[in-house]
């Protein structure tokens, strides 16, 4: 090596922003995609919209729910040549998937968790192969989705990982370097531009 040191040049990670939905309004049946933002929600929206416009994303994915699409939307509008997806496997999930508390007791309750990690990991299998290193995506979900899919990502047990609070418009930044334990959260629960 004649004197020098040699350095490996790191690897970028994939950054995967994370956004919660504005505050919904009350759920009204027959609605199976849930309410609507309120007014409120729909200002968190445009503000987190704004927050994010100058962000360059490779892709914004967004939960079919009317609460995390209308959210979607606000900053979609920045962003209009990005390609967006709308998934049902990002949909609000229970919290028996991260709280030990709360680990489902009824053969219909444990079924739906099954369902429901089975959705999120079948997310996070799509995330990891359509995206590389360096990339930088989108995800407007739900409080529970974060909670549970952040773990997953990084290859851990989400019983097992610290909970993240994240109000409305919330917005957390993972990276991973796409293999299990190499990954860190460098935001969590900021509503920065809500104040």
């Amino acid at each position: 090596m004649s004197g020098k040191q040699m350095t490996k040049k790191a690897k970028p990670p994939l950054t995967i922003t994370f956004v919660r939905h504005g505050e919904p309004g009350p759920y009204i049946p027959p609605h199976a995609l849930g309410p609507r933002l309120t007014a409120l929600g729909r200002r968190q929206a445009a503000r987190v919209g704004r927050r994010l416009a100058k962000t360059r994303f490779d892709h914004i994915y967004a939960s079919d729910l009317r609460r995390a699409r209308e959210t979607a939307d606000a900053i979609v509008r920045f962003h209009p040549s990005t390609p967006y997806t709308v998934t049902a496997d990002i949909r609000e999930v229970l919290s028996d998937h991260h709280s030990a508390t709360q680990k489902p007791r009824t053969k219909e309750r444990r079924a739906r968790v099954k369902r429901e990690r089975a959705a999120l990991e079948t997310f996070a299998r799509r995330v990891f192969h359509r995206h590389g290193l360096g990339r930088h995506i989108l995800v407007v979900s739900h409080y529970c989705v974060t909670a549970t899919l952040i773990p997953i990502l990084a290859g851990a047990d989400p019983f097992a990982s610290p909970t993240l609070d994240h109000g409305h418009t919330a917005v957390a930044v993972f990276k991973t370097w796409k293999k299990p334990g190499h990954c860190i959260v460098v935001l969590s629960g900021c509503t920065r531009h809500l104040g």
